[in-house]
C-alpha cells in the first residue's frame, strides 16, 4: 500500500525481518510448553492451564532487569525466551524521539543486548532440543 501510494517505505525491510525474527523467537519459546503438554497427555483444561502460567512466567522473566541484565552465556537472561527476546529486540527500538524514561531505559540495559547470530545460535540449539524430546515423547507414548 505505501508503494502503491508512491511513498518510500524508509526502515521497512528491517522492521519487516525484525518482526519475522520476533516470530521465531516466539514459536522457540512455545516448545517448552509444548513439551509439556505432549509429556503429560492430559485433557485440554491442563494445557490451557500450563500455558498460561508458562506465559505470564515467561513474561515477568522478560521484564525482569535480574534476568535482562546478564550477560550472554549461560544463564536464564540468555536461555529464557522472553528476556533473549526482549534483549535482542530493543536494539531495534525507536529511540528518535526519546523520553527522559526510555534514555535511561536504553543506557541501563544497552550494554547486555545480543547480537542477531548469537539469538539465533540460541533458539537453534533450544529447538533442536524441544523438537528431539517433544519426538521421543510421541514415541514413547506411541509404543
Amino acid at each position: 500500500m505505501v508503494l502503491a501510494s508512491g511513498l518510500e517505505p524508509v526502515g521497512f525491510w528491517k522492521l519487516f525481518f525484525v518482526g519475522i525474527g520476533q516470530g521465531i523467537l516466539m514459536w522457540t519459546g512455545a516448545l517448552p510448553c509444548v513439551l509439556l503438554v505432549v509429556l503429560l497427555n492430559r485433557s485440554y483444561i491442563i494445557s490451557v492451564i500450563i500455558t498460561f502460567f508458562y506465559t505470564v512466567i515467561n513474561y515477568i522473566f522478560g521484564i525482569n532487569d535480574y534476568f535482562i541484565m546478564q550477560p550472554f552465556g549461560f544463564n536464564p537472561g540468555t536461555l529464557l525466551p522472553g528476556s533473549l527476546a526482549f534483549r535482542w529486540f530493543y536494539q531495534y527500538f525507536d529511540t528518535s524521539n526519546p523520553t527522559a524514561q526510555m534514555t535511561e531505559l536504553m543506557e541501563q540495559i544497552s550494554p547486555y543486548f545480543v547480537t542477531t547470530s548469537q539469538v539465533f545460535l540460541v533458539i537453534v540449539l533450544e529447538s533442536v532440543a524441544f523438537l528431539t524430546l517433544i519426538a521421543l515423547v510421541y514415541k514413547r507414548q506411541s509404543c
